[in-house]
C-alpha cells in the first residue's frame, strides 16, 4: 500500500493486481498508516482544514474521520503500537502541529506546536504509549504525554 497524487494504491505482490482508493475530498493525500491489527487504515490528506479518513481493510469502508488537526495537510501519521486505540499525526506548513487522537471517538487527547520547520516522523515508544519522537529538519524532539490512571 502507497500514496500518490490524491490516490492510495494497493499492490498485491503475488499477483501484481493494483487498485485504487480516491481521496474522499479530491486533493492530494499527505499520509497513510495501518493499524497494529490490520483491519484499519488511516488515510490523511491534504487541503484547507484536511481529515483524517480512517477506513475499515480489507472492506475501505469509512469508519471514523478526524478533524482539526492541521491547517493545510498531514506530514506523517501513525497508530500506537500495540492495541492501537491512539493515532499520532504531524502537520505540515504553516502550523507544524502534533496531534494525538483518540481515534475511535474521533477526539483530540494531545495537541501541541511540534517546531517551527518541517516535521517527517512522528512514532511512539513501542514500550511506553505515552512517550512519543517526533523528527525533522534539524531536530529530534522527545514527548511525554500524561496519561489518564486507570480505574
Amino acid at each position: 500500500m502507497y500514496i500518490s497524487g490524491n490516490l492510495v494504491h494497493f499492490l498485491t505482490l503475488s499477483t501484481g493486481e493494483l487498485s485504487y482508493l480516491r481521496s474522499a475530498s479530491g486533493h492530494g493525500l499527505g499520509a497513510l498508516a495501518v493499524h497494529p491489527s490490520k483491519q484499519f487504515i488511516a488515510v490523511a490528506e491534504k487541503g484547507v482544514m484536511p481529515v483524517i479518513n480512517i477506513f475499515t481493510y480489507p472492506g475501505l469502508r469509512l469508519d471514523r474521520v478526524l478533524r482539526g488537526g492541521t491547517e493545510t495537510a498531514y506530514a506523517h501519521l501513525t497508530f500506537s503500537p500495540g492495541d492501537g486505540f491512539k493515532i499520532a499525526s504531524v502537520g505540515g506548513s504553516p502550523d507544524f502541529m502534533l496531534t494525538v487522537w483518540d481515534w475511535r471517538h474521533e477526539a483530540i487527547v494531545l495537541r501541541s506546536k511540534a517546531f517551527s520547520q518541517d516535521i517527517f516522523r512522528v512514532s511512539f515508544s513501542p514500550e511506553n504509549e505515552g512517550i512519543l519522537t517526533s523528527s525533522g529538519i534539524g531536530q529530534i524532539r522527545f514527548w511525554k504525554m500524561a496519561l489518564p490512571l486507570q480505574a
